[in-house]
């Protein structure tokens, strides 16, 4: 990646920070772990992020897939994050970086406040270490949860009572961990207040001995107001989980896209070219590559402005994408100017001659990468 591709990164991470209040930052690494791209405006050339364990984790695992890592503290804001990051690879499919977002924590605790817990908490838990509480704790931030994770056992969802392992009070508590990611949240509530409601009840039964439907009605409302809380809170728990889930899958489309064309990005390129290419040779159908080269970009970009220039891409990307019509088909931005497409199943010669007078290949793809059937 050039220096005037990163330069033209930086506002596009600047930008994805702004519009998603989760996200604490938006950073790019190469395989030394030095910082080449950030959503920060200024951050200082001494810092270096090898030695985090996500890091590590990339260096030694091939695995493509995103990992949601325990709290730490952020270099540059100096404050608590949860990273989630992935690993980058060169056309050789070398290890050359990690692409790294940070959740804030922050936000994470004002969303926790906003649940009326009582005497009660909760509790978020991130890839074994504590993240969030409301109470807050913050001493517990970014501390191992194995003794919370022996209370809660193995199971992926449940209840209990226990002695909290955080501040030692005995509480009624039902968990939920997340189906992708190691998360776990907790919800309790204290012994004097759950059962405060059952003490209650005792008394109008006893009432009702003596008063007979005077105080029937007057448990019957205790009782259903108890159901009304109980339900809302469940609610309230259940969409907080959902919101969740919807900010993980909006992290991971925004990995998959390029923030200028909206067309896939390059690593999302490579994988599907991969299975394409395996169920080519499995069916025995064809596969067709087009590489699109926008000719003379540079001396355009330099004569009218890199606006104009991200203008010109994003309507030769608007152009390939009303081009490639077939389902199977699919356009992807594979690096600076450059486009590509790719053609499943049997492609006619007049298809094939219609693509050739939109695009022509460019002489910069390799080419032992095109499969020559789709000419034939």
């Amino acid at each position: 990646m050039t220096n005037d591709m990163l330069m033209d990164l930086q506002p596009v991470l600047v930008n994805h920070v702004a519009r998603t209040e989760q996200l604490q930052g938006l950073f790019l690494y190469n395989a030394a772990g030095t910082w080449i791209a950030t959503s920060e405006s200024r951050w200082e050339s001494t810092l270096n992020n090898a030695d985090r364990s996500y890091f590590s984790h990339h260096r030694s695992n091939p695995s493509g897939t995103a990992l949601v890592g325990a709290p730490i503290i952020s270099h540059s804001s100096s404050q608590w994050v949860v990273p989630i990051s992935r690993r980058m690879n060169d056309a050789e499919g070398r290890f050359a970086g990690v692409v790294l977002a940070t959740l804030s924590l922050e936000h994470l605790r004002r969303v926790l406040e906003r649940f009326d817990v009582g005497e009660g908490a909760l509790t978020l838990v991130v890839a074994g270490h504590f993240a969030a509480r409301h109470p807050l704790i913050a001493s517990d931030i970014g501390k191992s949860a194995d003794a919370l994770e022996r209370v809660l056992g193995s199971a992926n969802a449940g209840f209990g009572d226990a002695r909290s392992p955080i501040d030692g009070i005995q509480r009624f508590y039902s968990f939920e961990r997340g189906r992708s990611y190691p998360l776990v949240v907790i919800a309790s509530s204290s012994h004097d207040e759950v059962l405060s409601a059952w003490r209650v009840s005792s008394w109008l039964q006893t009432l009702w001995v003596l008063l007979l439907c005077a105080a029937l009605l007057g448990g019957v409302r205790v009782i259903r107001r108890a159901l009304r809380q109980r339900v809302r809170a469940e609610k309230e728990l259940r969409e907080a989980h959902n919101a969740l889930a919807v900010a993980n899958a909006r992290l991971q489309k925004m990995a998959q896209l390029d923030g200028l064309t909206g067309l896939p990005n390059r690593g999302y390129f490579d994988r599907r070219l991969a299975r394409a290419f395996k169920q080519a040779q499995r069916d025995g159908t064809a596969l067709a590559l087009v590489m699109v080269d926008v000719d003379f970009f540079k001396q355009f970009n330099d004569t009218y402005g890199h606006v104009k220039g991200d203008n010109c891409l994003t309507r030769v990307a608007a152009a390939l994408r009303a081009v490639v019509r077939r389902p199977e088909d699919f356009v992807a931005r594979y690096g600076g100017e450059e486009m590509v497409i790719l053609l499943r199943g049997p492609a006619s010669r007049a298809q094939l001659r219609s693509q050739r007078r939109l695009v022509a290949p460019s002489r910069s793809w390799p080419s032992h990468m095109l499969d020559r059937r789709w000419a034939s």
